[in-house]
């Protein structure tokens, strides 16, 4: 994803065109679309032009908002706060309990972005506070060596609880095949000791904050599905405003192969798009990335669902 940033800047690869995004957004009017989720992938959804229009557009058109955000610049959340609903979730990715710690893991090109980071939080939880919203505020914690301190949990914990987040949520992150150095993986006996100071601090703060440690691997297993079907669930739009079957492929690197469509072209008909159910039918899962721990249980899950259908069908036609 650090490649993909970097060739979207070094090739000033064309993105999403905002008018189009608003158009878009707005052709879903009384469609019954569930939710909008906005996430970066390879770039962080706040920078995008017009980001708040395009948070007041799925409010207007009845969508639930979902947000994932670094939240450096957590002004434009704040400005359209009164607009967010019971449904909404802002996730702001915080790993980190301490400056050194955030510097530690994300390397950030703003000098402060710590600080900057809770500010504009306790801002957001104001606003949500002074408007009487209820949408939901939680900070994930990507748990490593380099950002586990009992001292730093311990703070974030605190900050989080004595501001109102709703939940810190705690995972091991999943490690990037042939990359294991890019992680300082925690062991699975660090884990469990990161887990247990977790609810020790927990028990001791009695705030109304939900702290969650979840101790999941940090290795994704092989694929025991032999078809994606995930993209029959989302539509996932790249940052080059082609679609892709799912998050882990819209990148640069899979434009190509698997990118479909075109929202900047006012030819494109997004229905047409939608029902054609050939588009990804030969998609050779072998030549995939990994998927992400959502994607993995969706396509899991359902390709049990589908092998334990068709034994009953062949029970039944036996019969």
């Amino acid at each position: 994803k650090w490649a993909d940033k970097a060739a979207l800047l070094r090739f000033r690869e064309r993105g999403i065109l905002p008018e189009r995004l608003l158009a878009f957004i707005h052709g879903f009017a009384g469609a019954g679309v569930p939710e909008f989720a906005l996430a970066g992938n390879s770039t962080e959804p706040l920078l995008y032009p017009l980001i708040g229009e395009v948070m007041r557009a799925i409010k207007e058109i009845g969508s639930d908002l979902r947000l994932y955000t670094n939240f450096q610049f957590g002004h434009e959340v704040v400005a359209v706060a009164s607009c967010l609903t019971e449904g909404d979730l802002i996730r702001i990715s915080l790993d980190a309990g301490s400056a050194a710690a955030y510097d530690a893991t994300h390397q950030p090109c703003i000098q402060g972005a710590f600080e900057r980071i809770l500010a504009n939080v306790d801002d957001l939880l104001r606003e949500r506070e002074r408007h009487g919203r209820a949408f939901s505020v939680v900070l994930t914690f990507l748990a490593t060596r380099d950002n586990v301190a009992e001292a730093d949990l311990r703070f974030i914990m605190r900050w989080a609880g004595e501001h109102g987040a709703d939940a810190v949520r705690f995972v091991r992150p999943l490690i990037p095949s042939g990359h294991p150095q890019a992680v300082h993986s925690l062991t699975d006996a660090e884990a469990r000791d990161v887990q247990l100071a977790i609810g020790r601090i927990a028990d001791d703060l009695d705030a109304a904050t939900q702290f969650v440690f979840a101790l999941a691997g940090d290795t994704e297993t092989a694929k025991p599905f032999a078809a994606c079907h995930y993209w029959k669930t989302a539509a996932v739009l790249g940052s080059r405003g082609r679609f892709f079957p799912c998050t882990s492929t819209a990148t640069g690197v899979y434009s190509d192969a698997l990118g479909v469509g075109d929202i900047n072209s006012p030819e494109f008909d997004f229905w047409d798009f939608w029902h054609d159910t050939r588009k990804w039918a030969n998609l050779d899962i072998t030549r995939c990335p990994e998927c992400t721990r959502c994607e993995f249980c969706l396509n899991a899950r359902i390709s049990e669902l589908a092998a334990r259908v068709d034994g009953e069908g062949q029970d039944t036609a036996a019969a």
